[in-house]
């Protein structure tokens, strides 16, 4: 149950793709298992603000990010950081969400891992931002950054 928990945030990726009907790539060939992270994954490298182009939420500035998902409909980040910098990145975007004009609502699981999901904003327009600790013997925490919108 607690690793369930703790994967929570790529589970909320899939799930939002899967309700923006953005599972597919251009060609449909792509499935909810490639998006969570299989070999469609584009390898951003060391991740910074500027890294993520004109993505709307910064990246921690530690890491390195794995585009899963770019298009029209959903652009969605995984990005992975050593297990000793999750506090600072919790951190982070508690500071970067608190600073925004649209609300957000940040839950915390009960086994570990914080996110961050817009409630306010334009309708139609998704975000989840969603950091999990590193499992128990694993030195990588990770963040995943998800922005999507429907028509």
């Amino acid at each position: 149950m607690k690793m369930i928990n703790r994967k929570v945030h790529s589970i909320c990726v899939v799930v939002l793709a899967a309700a923006l009907g953005a599972c597919g790539s251009s060609d449909g060939s792509s499935d909810a298992a490639e998006l969570a992270g299989g070999s469609g994954d584009q390898q951003a490298g060391s991740v910074t603000a500027e890294s993520l182009g004109d993505f709307p939420v910064p990246g921690p500035g530690v890491g390195n990010a794995a585009l899963t998902s770019d298009s029209d409909e959903l652009r969605a980040y995984i990005i992975t950081f050593p297990a000793a910098d999750y506090a600072g990145v919790v951190a982070f975007y508690d500071d970067w969400t608190a600073t925004q004009t649209d609300d957000y609502q940040r839950i915390e699981a009960e086994s570990g891992g914080v996110s961050w999901t817009l409630v306010s904003g334009e309708a139609g327009h998704h975000r989840i931002i969603a950091a999990s600790p590193a499992l128990p013997g694993e030195d990588l925490a990770f963040v995943t950054l998800a922005d999507g919108r429907t028509d």
